[in-house]
C-alpha cells in the first residue's frame, strides 16, 4: 500500500511497523484456509478493514466498496437507574467487579473505587464530591482532588474516542456485537498508549463532531470545557505553592451560578495557549455566549476588558481566511501521488477535491450532502462530449424552504479531459461509482 507514515496514523492511528506486529500476533487466531469453494482474505487486509472502521466509524457499505469486500465480511432515565440496572452495579456490589488489594495512602489502606458525578448514588466502591456550598475546608480540597481525578479520566476517554472514532457516533452494528467493538477499541487503545504510538491531539477535535448545528455549538462547548479544566488543574496545582492562588474546586458542570461567575471570570483572565500566547478576544467571547444572563454580568464585564486590552495589543484584528490551492500546489499534490486513484483512500480524497472544484462546493456540508442515491450527480454526453452534471438541490444559500424557493438552483458541467486522463474528473467519478 502506497501510503505515506501520516497516512498510515491518519487512517489506523499507527505505524506500519506497529500494524504489521499486530497482524503477526493476530494471524495464528484469524487467518483462514483456502479452499476450493472460496480464497480467503489476507490477514493484512482483514486487520486494515477493522481498524479503519474502528478509527474512521466509516458505513459497513462504504467500507466494503473500498477493499472489495461485502457488507457482511466488512463487519458481522437517568444515570443511575441505568447503573442500578446494569451488571456493574451487581457485579460491584457483590465484589466481584473492581481487583482484591488495596494502596496505602498516609497509613490509610484504600481500595479501588469508581469515580461518579452527582447523579450517582455514594457507595463503597462509587466515590462522588461532597454535595452543596456550605463545605469544610477539608471537604472543599477532597471535592478539588476528585474533581482532578475526573478530569484525567475524562482526558483519558478522550483519547480513546479520538483515536478510534467508531465511538463517537451512534454504531450500525447489532447490538450483540457492540460490547465486543468496545473491548476491541480499549485494547488497541491500550496497545497503542504502551508502546507510546503517536496520538495527533487534532483528533481530539471531532469528538463532538456533528453536521448539525446543535451538535456543533455542542462541539464548540466541550471544547471550551476541556479547556478551562486543563487551565482549572494547572492552576490548582499552583495554588498548593502560592498561598495567594485560590484553589478553585468544582467540576466545571457542578458550580453554582456564583462560583462559575468567578472562575470564568479568572479563566478569562488568566487561559494561555500551549503556546504562551494569550487567546484573542474573540476567542474568549465564545465562553460569554452560552451564558447570556444578568448573573453573569461580572464575566461579561471582565470579558469585555480583556477584548478591549487584546485588540489594543493587536492580537486577533485580522481574521484568517481559507487560503486558495495554487496551481502549482496542486501539481505537488499530483506529483507526490497525495491526488490519485493510487489505492481507494486516495481515490476517495480525490473525488472529494474535485467535486469542491469543479462544482464550487462551498462548505462541508454541501459535501456531506451528496448523494449516490437520486444522486445530484449524473453521468451524461452533452455536445458530443461525455461529462459530468452536478444539480444543487440543498446547499448553504438555498435550504428547500419556502424563503429559498425562488433561488435559482445551481447546474455545473465537468467535462472530460482526454488530454490528460489521469486527472479526468470523469474517468476517476466513474471508477469510484464502479466499486460503489
Amino acid at each position: 500500500m502506497n501510503w505515506t507514515p501520516n497516512d498510515w496514523y491518519e487512517n489506523i492511528r499507527m505505524s506500519q511497523q506497529s500494524f504489521n506486529h499486530i497482524c503477526d500476533q493476530l494471524s495464528v487466531f484469524i487467518e483462514r484456509r483456502t479452499t476450493k469453494f472460496r480464497s480467503p482474505h489476507l490477514v493484512g487486509k482483514r486487520v486494515m478493514v477493522t481498524f479503519w472502521r474502528l478509527a474512521t466509524n466509516i458505513e459497513f457499505r462504504t467500507l466494503g466498496h473500498l477493499f472489495g469486500m461485502g457488507r457482511s465480511t466488512a463487519w458481522k432515565h437517568h444515570d443511575a437507574h441505568v447503573l442500578r440496572e446494569s451488571s456493574v452495579f451487581l457485579k460491584a456490589s457483590a465484589g466481584e467487579l473492581l481487583p482484591n488489594w488495596t494502596e496505602n495512602l498516609d497509613n490509610v489502606e484504600v481500595p479501588p473505587f469508581i469515580i461518579g458525578d452527582p447523579a450517582y448514588p455514594s457507595l463503597t466502591w462509587l466515590m462522588k464530591a461532597y454535595p452543596g456550598n456550605n463545605l469544610s475546608q477539608e471537604q472543599q480540597v477532597f471535592n478539588c482532588r476528585l474533581s482532578r481525578a475526573r478530569m484525567t479520566i475524562e482526558c483519558a476517554f478522550g483519547r480513546l474516542k479520538g483515536r478510534w472514532r467508531c465511538l463517537i457516533k451512534r454504531l450500525d452494528n447489532e447490538l450483540y456485537s457492540v460490547s465486543g467493538l468496545a473491548k476491541a477499541c480499549c485494547t488497541l487503545h491500550n496497545i497503542c498508549e504502551v508502546h507510546g504510538y503517536f496520538f495527533n491531539e487534532n483528533w481530539l477535535e471531532d469528538i463532538d463532531d456533528n453536521v448539525t448545528t446543535a451538535n456543533n455549538t455542542k462541539k464548540k462547548m466541550r471544547l471550551a470545557i476541556n479547556v478551562f479544566r486543563k487551565w482549572q488543574l494547572e492552576r490548582n496545582e499552583l495554588a498548593k505553592r502560592d498561598e495567594n492562588i485560590s484553589c478553585i474546586a468544582p467540576d466545571i458542570e457542578e458550580m453554582t451560578k456564583d462560583e462559575l461567575c468567578y472562575s470564568l471570570s479568572r479563566f478569562i483572565c488568566e487561559v494561555i495557549k500551549e503556546n504562551g500566547e494569550d487567546y484573542p478576544g474573540q476567542t474568549l467571547k465564545k465562553c460569554y455566549k452560552f451564558l447570556n444572563e444578568d448573573a453573569f454580568l461580572q464575566v461579561k464585564n471582565t470579558l469585555v476588558f480583556t477584548m478591549k486590552q487584546r485588540a489594543a495589543a493587536g492580537l486577533g484584528i485580522n481574521k484568517k481566511k481559507a487560503e486558495t490551492i495554487l496551481v502549482e500546489e496542486e501539481e505537488l499534490l499530483w506529483q507526490t501521488g497525495n491526488l490519485g486513484d493510487s489505492n481507494p483512500a486516495r481515490l476517495v480524497d480525490t473525488i472529494v477535491y474535485l467535486i469542491g472544484l469543479h462544482f464550487t462546493l462551498r462548505a462541508g456540508k454541501e459535501h456531506k450532502n451528496l448523494r449516490m442515491k437520486n444522486s445530484q450527480i449524473t453521468i451524461l454526453e452533452r455536445n458530443g462530449e461525455t461529462c459530468l452534471k452536478y444539480y444543487e438541490d440543498i446547499s448553504k444559500s438555498n435550504q428547500g424552504g419556502l424563503k429559498t424557493k425562488r433561488i435559482k438552483q445551481k447546474q455545473v458541467y465537468a467535462y472530460e479531459d482526454t488530454a490528460n486522463p489521469d486527472r479526468c474528473i470523469v474517468r476517476l467519478y466513474k471508477k469510484y461509482i464502479d466499486h460503489w
